[in-house]
């Protein structure tokens, strides 16, 4: 879990391996110490990792001006990258699920979040936008349900998917 500002996690390939029958949650979690007294986490990179056999990859409450990127998460039967907040930047990911057409490889909600040039495949929803103004470019879907889900009340500003 991290619940501190500034703060680069950098884990140059290096694996970390869960068991996909616990149900103790995602492999990062990023949020607030006390949601009543904290506005959230600020300025965190999550890089170079490979996250494997969680129920969840990343899950990020309250997070801002933050990168995810470059990162490998398979093995997920949730969400693969969960992004609960704004003005972020969700680049050159892969996320592979456990089991085909479980979970959602990305869930976005939030303003100003830029999801570019990320690998889904074999979720139930590739992309889910919920109750966001959010950038999609260049990211791949594969073996997915759903490509997109939309969300009710804000649209995405740009989508455009590759083959």
């Amino acid at each position: 879990m991290i619940e501190k500002d500034n703060i680069v996690l950098n884990g140059k390939g290096y694996t970390i391996q869960g068991d996909s029958k616990d149900t103790a949650g995602s492999a990062i979690i990023i949020q607030p110490l006390n949601y009543t007294d904290d506005i959230g986490r600020r300025n965190i990179t999550i890089t170079n990792l490979v996250l494997r056999n969680f129920v969840g990859g990343v899950d990020a409450s309250y997070l801002f001006d933050s990168v995810i990127t470059a990162n490998t998460i398979r093995g997920t039967n949730a969400v693969g990258l969960g992004i609960h907040s704004s003005s972020n930047q969700v680049s050159n990911n892969m996320l592979v699920a456990s089991d085909q057409n479980l979970g959602c490889g990305i869930s976005v909600s939030g303003s100003s979040n830029n999801i570019s040039q990320n690998s889904v495949t074999g979720f139930y929803k590739g992309v889910e936008i919920l109750q966001a103004t959010t950038t999609l470019l260049h990211t791949t879907l594969w073996q997915t349900l759903y490509q997109l889900n939309y969300g009710i009340t804000r649209p995405i500003q740009k989508y455009e998917t590759t083959p």
